[in-house]
């Protein structure tokens, strides 16, 4: 049997990250569909999750066959430095070719790299789907600082960075705005903050501007999180700075 369990929290991505494993040791899991949508309660612990007028009328406790994985003996991989843009069409390897979004680069990044955002407006989410690793932090900083704008879609996306499970992280020189509220994103099962850390540990966020809109407006939210340093940065309306 699974004793563990890690949950994609209701958002819109469906990811479950894992950390802590042992290096050449394999690994035994099942997808399950639940009865009803989990969400983080204060403590960061997974439990039902509801809110007014949510349709939760899926049949759940569908489980997938047992799966294994094996994980690597030994991770070796230099850094690197990979350049992204919002338009970028190229491998990242180089500015004038840049990695196309947020999404790619998440795909793309391992421990040790350093994601140089380009001057543009990102109008998407950046997902962590790897941790970095005690010396090799995964770094999101903007090439030019006051460039780099991520912006929600007129309140519409629920977090511009979305972190669970995800340690050693540094984020530097990022403007971030216009992401949903509390009113619009818990109604759709999601978290909401516009940068949003769960059960991450050596967490660094410095230089960057959180622009809120006032009512229910979270910038920083964070549950389960150690060892997070918060530094230089510019908070402007919103109801709660650090959550």
């Amino acid at each position: 049997e699974c004793r563990e369990r890690s949950v994609s929290l209701g958002d819109l991505f469906h990811n479950c990250n894992l950390k802590d494993l042992k290096p050449g040791t394999r690994y035994y899991y099942r997808v399950v569909i639940p009865e009803k949508m989990l969400g983080l309660n204060h403590l960061g612990v997974a439990e039902t999750f509801a809110a007014t007028g949510m349709r939760q009328d899926w049949e759940g406790r569908h489980a997938s066959p047992l799966q294994n994985f094996v994980t690597p003996a030994r991770y070796e991989a230099p850094p690197r430095e990979l350049y992204v843009a919002p338009d970028g069409q190229g491998d990242g390897s180089r500015p004038e070719q840049p990695l196309g979004g947020l999404g790619a680069a998440s795909r793309l990044v391992r421990p040790g790299d350093t994601l140089v955002l380009l001057p543009g407006t990102y109008r998407e989410t950046y997902y962590g789907l790897v941790s970095g690793l005690p010396g090799r932090p995964i770094t999101l900083k903007a090439g030019q600082p006051g460039t780099v704008i991520f912006d929600g879609s007129d309140f519409l996306r629920p977090g511009a960075l979305h972190l669970y499970n995800c340690d050693y992280y540094v984020i530097d020189g990022l403007i971030i705005r216009n992401y949903s509220n509390k009113t619009f994103a818990s109604r759709a099962g999601q978290e909401y903050g516009q940068l949003q850390a769960f059960a991450c540990r050596n967490l660094t966020i410095r230089n960057c501007v959180f622009s809120g809109f006032g009512v229910y407006q979270y910038l920083i939210t964070l549950k389960r999180c150690s060892e997070v340093l918060i530094e230089n940065n510019v908070f402007a309306d919103g109801v709660n700075s650090i959550t």
